[in-house]
C-alpha cells in the first residue's frame, strides 16, 4: 500500500544526541533540499544513533512549486500559491 507519492509529501523527523544536534541544525536547510522534502523537523533526543521517522505531510500543496506548507504560509490573494512563489510572480 502506497502512502507516500513522492518525497515532497514525505514530513522528516531527525532525532539526534548532543554530539550531532549543532550540526543538523546549523544545516536544517540544506538537509531539507538534499532529501527533497516539504517538512524537516530535527529535535533533541537522549539515544547516541541518529532516529529517523518518515511520515506523511498533513499540510497543502503549493499548486506553484509543489511544495507543501502550513495554510498560514499561503498567499491571502490566491489560496493555491504559497508566499513564496506569491513573492516570486512580483513583477
Amino acid at each position: 500500500m502506497k502512502i507516500i507519492g513522492n518525497s515532497l509529501e514525505a514530513k522528516v523527523s531527525l532525532t539526534s544526541d548532543d554530539s550531532e544536534i549543532g550540526f543538523l541544525n546549523d544545516n536544517l536547510e540544506l538537509i531539507k533540499k538534499v532529501l527533497i522534502v516539504s517538512e524537516l523537523n530535527i529535535s533533541k533526543g537522549t539515544k547516541k544513533d541518529l532516529e529517523i521517522l518518515i511520515e506523511k505531510t498533513t499540510n497543502e500543496k503549493c499548486q506553484r512549486c509543489w511544495m507543501y506548507y502550513n495554510p498560514k504560509d499561503f498567499s491571502k490573494s490566491d489560496k493555491n500559491i504559497c508566499k513564496r512563489c506569491e513573492e516570486q510572480l512580483k513583477i
